[in-house]
């Protein structure tokens, strides 16, 4: 724990009235979470913040000067519900974004669902930016608001998304070196050079951004397809796996299949195919081709995989099949389909979630439509395993009434939830006790009047 966060808690364990009382002081515990701007930090200080706290913090948003200091308090914030908040996030959605500046994209994500329901779906902005983009310029647009253009010079407002370093092919290198950069850096010329040469087109680097990958691995994960087109023609192999170490990252044990369904380019599927790449390969996390285009939305090549073979039951580490990643990215055409080669609407992994409690706590309006009609069951209820216990008892209605969503509450109460579900009283992770609560006790949040008034008209007793 940092010592800023002990501290912290220290101060918060002074009594009620001390802390209310000096208004001053609740904001000076927050400024070295603001002014240090660290990740895990910030989403540490998000269970500190209290009651009292937030008007205070509301008023600090209005005198801070810069940008990074105010994603930083929405960051913090974003779990709180004050009315004087809409004009707060109204206000930063001006924050200019640099290219692959995620920590802003996803706090404008964050703030564009307090401004309107209509906005409030974190995942699928989170899996669109350009989705993202366009409803932020409607909303200001909406409300005579312009973005603030980015400084002129090169030193950013905004921490951007580290970016992987493109090496230079030198000529010096050995041919198996240089055919490692060119297919990494995408330099087709300098790949054909470097195999006339004699460079070994299956040659494996240990160490740096190499470990274990082949050069066709690597023009795969870089999107590089021109030259990975030009590999798989030479005789590359297709079926190529970088090995696991002891701390295998998210890319140990892919093949370039997998990378070809990530990146949902057919054509180079089709040809890894014809080469024999086998299909249901997992990594090291259990992921498949078919689970990661699932994952990622593109159907066109779940289709194809699913023609050619493919295990729709195939599960990661979690229990999830690839119909549980679509749903979970809110991907309704993919779970559409999957739904139609033998998905069941009720399955769960291990989280305990399932489908239709993802669509309810995402806002997936679509996908909860097309779940309930397919027979997801809208009084499941989850079983808390593991970490997850704090969620135990809870159903889609929970998930849907805790997050703010009106639109789906009502679907959810017109399709027959229960609204006298009782969450009985239980624990969180860490052991601290939780009361039994009724779906009106969850209702404390966005939109929490109208969410209320649905409960009650529909039956609901306190």
């Amino acid at each position: 724990m940092p010592n800023w966060l002990t501290r912290f808690k220290n101060l918060l364990s002074k009594p009620t009235n001390q802390q209310t009382n000096n208004t001053d002081e609740r904001i000076q515990r927050f400024l070295p979470i603001i002014e240090g701007d660290v990740a895990n930090d910030i989403e540490a200080a998000r269970d500190l913040v209290q009651p009292a706290d937030i008007e205070p913090l509301i008023a600090l948003y209005w005198r801070l000067d810069n940008w990074q200091q105010k994603r930083a308090l929405v960051d913090i914030m974003q779990d709180q519900y004050h009315p004087d908040m809409h004009k707060m996030m109204l206000d930063f959605l001006r924050v200019p974004v640099a290219p692959g500046d995620e920590w802003v994209e996803l706090a404008q994500a964050v703030a564009l669902g307090f401004i309107d329901e209509k906005y409030d779906r974190f995942m699928n902005y989170y899996n669109d930016r350009k989705l993202l983009a366009r409803d932020v310029k409607e909303v200001l647009r909406k409300n005579g608001m312009n973005a603030d253009p980015l400084p002129p010079t090169n030193q950013q407002t905004n921490k951007p998304a580290p970016k992987p370093i493109t090496p230079k092919v030198d000529p010096t290198k050995s041919p198996n070196q240089r055919l490692m950069d060119a297919a990494t850096a995408g330099e087709l010329t300098a790949v054909k050079t470097a195999l006339s040469d004699g460079a070994d087109i299956n040659v494996v680097i240990g160490g740096g951004n190499y470990d274990g990958c082949s050069a066709l691995m690597m023009a795969l994960m870089r999107k590089r397809f021109d030259v990975a087109d030009y590999l798989i023609d030479q005789g590359a192999d297709v079926n190529h796996k970088r090995p696991a170490r002891h701390t295998p990252d998210r890319t140990h044990g892919q093949t370039p299949l997998w990378w070809a369904a990530n990146h949902g380019h057919i054509p180079l599927a089709k040809k890894l195919l014809a080469k024999g790449a086998v299909l249901n390969t997992p990594d090291h996390h259990g992921s498949t081709p078919l689970t990661t285009a699932a994952g990622s939305g593109h159907l066109d090549m779940v289709k194809l995989l699913v023609n050619e073979g493919a295990n729709v039951h195939a599960q990661i580490y979690d229990g999830r099949k690839a119909f549980n990643l679509a749903v979970t990215n809110g991907h309704k055409r993919v779970a559409e389909y999957l739904l139609t080669v033998g998905n069941n609407p009720n399955e769960s992994g291990s989280s305990g979630y399932t489908p239709l409690m993802i669509a309810a706590e995402n806002n997936f309006m679509d996908l909860a439509t097309l779940l309930i009609r397919q027979g997801a069951d809208v009084n499941a209820v989850h079983p808390g395993p593991g970490i997850y216990v704090a969620l135990r008892g809870w159903t889609p209605l929970v998930f849907a009434v805790k997050a703010g969503y009106v639109r789906m509450t009502k679907l959810l109460i017109q399709s027959g939830a229960d609204v006298n579900h009782v969450v009985q009283a239980g624990s969180k992770y860490d052991g601290e006790a939780l009361p039994e609560r009724r779906l009106i006790d969850f209702a404390t949040g966005k939109r929490a009047e109208s969410i209320i008034k649905l409960l009650r008209d529909a039956g609901a007793g306190d």
